[in-house]
């Protein structure tokens, strides 16, 4: 007999709690994360993980909504764990703003 692991805390949950602030202050961290990583390939004339329009700047607000249409369009991803909120902002970034 399987004992299925309990998620404890998701990242739908972590959607959930975004009008407080830690959880707030990590989806933007995470988001403003990869926006500094994006802008040192672009630097470094490496590939970019996504591709926003010159002079704009997202803010913490984007982010959240930016995390939140990724994640109504790929619903499973709410499902996983906490330590996963890193990776999926990246996918909903380069979703949002896809290279060409």
């Amino acid at each position: 007999m399987s004992k299925e692991k309990k998620v404890e805390f998701t990242v739908g949950d972590l959607l959930d709690h975004a009008d407080e602030p830690r959880w707030n202050s990590a989806i933007v961290g995470a988001g403003k994360g990869i926006e500094g990583a994006n802008l040192v390939m672009e630097a470094n004339k490496r590939p970019t993980l996504y591709c926003p329009p010159r002079r704009l700047a997202v803010t913490g607000d984007q982010y959240v909504r930016i995390l939140r249409g990724y994640l109504e369009k790929n619903p499973d991803l709410a499902k996983q764990e906490l330590n996963s909120y890193g990776w999926i902002m990246a996918e909903a970034l380069a979703d949002t703003f896809p290279c060409k």
